[in-house]
């Protein structure tokens, strides 16, 4: 489990990478884009739901976010979360 959860952590970095990277002609010099996730997983014969799965994937996203945003967190303590890219300062103090 926790070498899927490492798979899908790097691919999921790997779109925060390609994020900041990407030119965005349509959205002002002023705001850099970024991707900040939340992964949340679950097991086969865990007693998770839809509706649990969501919410942790939910609460792992802000702390994502409170942890400087455009980054992974993981609700693994096995997986530490990944650190973040550097992304252009944002003045706005917008994340999308």
């Amino acid at each position: 489990m926790v070498r899927l959860l490492a798979r899908a952590a790097t691919s999921l970095s790997r779109l925060r990478h390609q994020v900041a990277a990407r030119r965005w002609d349509a959205v002002p010099s002023t705001i850099a884009p970024t991707v900040s996730i939340g992964l949340a997983t679950s097991a086969p014969g865990d007693s998770d739901t839809r509706a649990t799965l969501l919410a942790r994937s939910d609460e792992l996203l802000y702390r994502a976010k409170r942890a400087g945003r455009n980054r992974v967190v993981s609700d693994e303590s096995a997986l530490p979360s990944l650190p973040p890219h550097p992304a252009p300062a944002d003045p706005a103090g917008r994340d999308s």
